[in-house]
Order: structure tokens, then C-alpha cells, then sequence
């Protein structure tokens, strides 16, 4: 990816007796063509050399099975998330993934799927869930995207 725009989060997690700090990472492209797609990349690291569990519900680690991002044209267009939604009751500890000690979790994924974008201008932002992974408070800044012809 050329020209990205990279915002690191830091999360706090408990675990056992030990707090675990999480960071997370997203990757925007500042400028795509239309044709490419708008692929982010999202990863999340624990640094730390205990494990730390988290659920993973509205990031890109699920994949598309939520409508966490904003999008926004320049001109004041929202864009509709037109992805598949989960239905969903109180996490369970199924929902939640371990992530081992000094290992980094990344997902990519191209907007473009779920979102219906033309040439313009883009502000993207995650929205902000009850049940979001901490470390995501911190990436909650714009992204600004250029898609060209």
C-alpha cells in the first residue's frame, strides 16, 4: 500500500491477575482507483508476554459482520453499509480470541465490498460500539481517502 495513513491505539485488558495493553492498528489508503477497491489493513498486537483475550465483534478481524465504519463523501453522503449483519446477545466466552504474548492478529479487507464508492473524496471512521475492543477508542480520528477514475 502506498501513501498510508497509520494511527497506533492502545487497549488495556485484564487477564488473570496481569492487565495486558493491547495495541491496534489501522491502515488506510490516503489515494486508490476506483477498480482496486479500498483495502485497510487492521491488526491488533500484544506486546506483552502473557496472553490476552478480546472480542473481536465490530473490527476487521470478524470480517464484514457489522456496520463499524462511518464513511462520509466530501460533499456530505453517507455511504450505507450494505454488508451482512450478526445478531447478536451478550458475548459469550466463545465469542472472545486469545491472542498469545508478542504476536500481532491482521486482517485486510476492501470496503468496496459493502460500501458503494465512486470517484471523490472520503472521510472513514470507526464508529463506536458498546461491545468494541478497547484499543479502538484511540483510533477514533478521520481517515481520508482520494478515489480517482
Amino acid at each position: 500500500m502506498n501513501n498510508i495513513n497509520t494511527l497506533i491505539g492502545f487497549s488495556t485488558m485484564a487477564f488473570s491477575s496481569f492487565t495486558v495493553a493491547l495495541e491496534c492498528n489501522l491502515r488506510v489508503p490516503e489515494q486508490v482507483k476506483l477498480q482496486d477497491g479500498v483495502h485497510i489493513e487492521f491488526s491488533v498486537t500484544n506486546p506483552s508476554a502473557t496472553a490476552a483475550i478480546f472480542l473481536p465483534w465490530y473490527t476487521p478481524i470478524e470480517g464484514f459482520w457489522s456496520d463499524m465504519f462511518y464513511i462520509q463523501r466530501e460533499e456530505g453522503q453517507v455511504l450505507k453499509y450494505e454488508g451482512p449483519l450478526a445478531k447478536r446477545s451478550s458475548p459469550s466466552q466463545a465469542d472472545h480470541l486469545t491472542l498469545a504474548g508478542d504476536t500481532t492478529l491482521t486482517a485486510a479487507l476492501d470496503l468496496s465490498l459493502v460500501y458503494r464508492f465512486d470517484v471523490g473524496r472520503y472521510t472513514l471512521t470507526f464508529k463506536q460500539h458498546a461491545d468494541q475492543l478497547p484499543c479502538l477508542y484511540s483510533l477514533q480520528q478521520s481517515w481520508l481517502i482520494n478515489i480517482e477514475p
